[in-house]
Formats: C-alpha cells, sequence, structure tokens
C-alpha cells in the first residue's frame, strides 16, 4: 500500500512538470540533422567550363534547386545543413549564369576553383535610377 501511494504521488508530481517541458528540448530527444537541397562536390563544380550547354551542366550537377522564371538564363544550387544540435549552420550557394544562346557564361558562389574562367561574373547592366 505504502508503495503505491509513493508511486501515485511520484506520477502526479512528475507529470504535471514534464507536461509543460517541450519534447525537443529533452537532452535524450534524437533530432536527426536536416539537410536541404543539392549536394554538389567541389570535383564537379570544377569540371564547368564555360560554353557548356545547360543539358551538360545538368548532367554534371543535377537538376538546379532553383529555376527562377523570370530569370530563364540563372540556375541557382543550394545546400543548407542544420545539424540541430547548435552546430553552425552550413550554408552553399552556387549560381550559373547562361548567355543568350544558352551556354554557360559564368559563376559565382561555393567552390569555384580561383582560376577558373566562370569566376568573371556576367555582364552589369545599369540599373535605373528614379532620380
Amino acid at each position: 500500500m505504502r508503495t503505491a501511494l509513493i508511486a501515485t504521488t511520484l506520477l502526479y508530481t512528475i507529470f504535471p512538470v514534464l507536461s509543460g517541458c517541450s519534447v525537443s528540448q529533452l537532452p535524450f530527444v534524437y533530432r536527426p540533422a536536416l539537410e536541404q537541397g543539392t549536394v554538389l562536390s567541389e570535383e564537379k563544380i570544377a569540371l564547368l567550363r564555360p560554353g557548356m550547354t545547360p543539358q551538360q551542366v545538368e548532367f554534371l550537377l543535377g537538376t538546379p534547386t532553383i529555376q527562377d522564371p523570370f530569370h530563364t538564363h540563372r540556375w541557382d544550387y543550394v545546400y543548407l545543413r542544420d545539424p540541430r544540435d547548435g552546430g553552425p549552420l552550413v550554408e552553399h550557394r552556387l549560381t550559373l549564369f547562361f548567355d543568350q544562346s544558352h551556354h554557360l557564361e559564368a559563376a559565382r558562389g561555393y567552390a569555384l576553383p580561383p582560376e577558373s574562367a566562370l569566376r568573371r561574373g556576367p555582364e552589369k547592366r545599369p540599373r535605373l535610377s528614379a532620380r
């Protein structure tokens, strides 16, 4: 009888305390890392060359993460990794630019070799000013 009373008392005192806690903040709850986007290797990025067609680029790197319908000559590859254990967020972005004849012209972002001919960037167009 006494052990049942102690168990009942513990249950009624511990349960309200635990029910107010968020399960995700308990130390024994496993939270897997959250990965989204396209994983790109530095070796594949180093194989990019000016003049490649979109089909060649897609064969090499895979489907782009973002293909904006308003910017048809730009492809974005994005990779995000949230370790969800308090570690730093990992973010890699690679942006590819195609010219009017649909050939790879320039690139910006993650893992481009310093000597890459794609580093020059796309032509800057002058912005209109309201002044």
